[in-house]
């Protein structure tokens, strides 16, 4: 009986070792993967490099929904995406690095987004920028200091949170949202 046990013992042993070395490949391989698809969505971008050795997102190329802006391109940081670069594209989902500064004038108006988060390295939004959406949710950064003509105009926003860094609040900022409560700074 003992003996028994002793073999089914170490055959379990056994069967979790391996299964624990498939987990590590497993883990190893998404992680190549997910290395492959970034590289291969950075050729889906278009840019131009600016004489600091910064990079101007300029044109996506892609077809994808789901956009996951990289940080840099040939090792050159985006920092400023162009105006109109993913207008009426109909993404779902867009994630903005942070290196990004600056964001054009209606860069993501005319989509589907639901959700949007604005990193705090971004001090500028052009008029427009997220217009036309269906967004439901934003965070806003800390940095930004002016909320251009119409920003997120045209979408499904119930509450909004403005941050202190926010000194000017241009008309139709948030026009045509189903608003409920808006926060506003005394810096405003």
């Amino acid at each position: 009986m003992s003996m028994c046990n002793d073999d089914c013992k170490a055959t379990v042993v056994e069967y979790e070792r391996k299964i624990s070395e498939l987990k590590d490949q497993l883990r190893k391989k998404d992680r190549e993967l997910q290395k492959k698809d970034r590289e291969l969505q950075k050729v889906n971008f278009e840019h131009t490099i600016l004489p600091n050795n910064q990079s101007v997102l300029i044109k996506y190329k892609g077809i994808l929904k789901d956009i996951i802006i990289p940080n840099e391109i040939d090792g050159f940081p985006i920092t400023y995406i162009d105006h109109n670069v993913f207008a009426g594209s109909k993404f779902t989902n867009i994630t903005i690095p942070n290196s990004v500064g600056q964001i054009g004038g209606n860069a993501f108006g005319r989509n589907q987004l639901t959700n949007i988060k604005i990193p705090n390295s971004v001090t500028y939004i052009g008029k427009c920028a997220f217009s036309y959406n269906k967004l439901t949710n934003i965070q806003i950064s800390n940095s930004v200091s002016e909320l251009k003509y119409g920003v997120f105009m045209n979408n499904e926003l119930t509450n909004i949170q403005i941050p202190n860094s926010v000194t000017c609040i241009c008309s139709n900022a948030f026009c045509n949202n189903k608003l409920t409560n808006i926060q506003i700074p005394n810096s405003v």
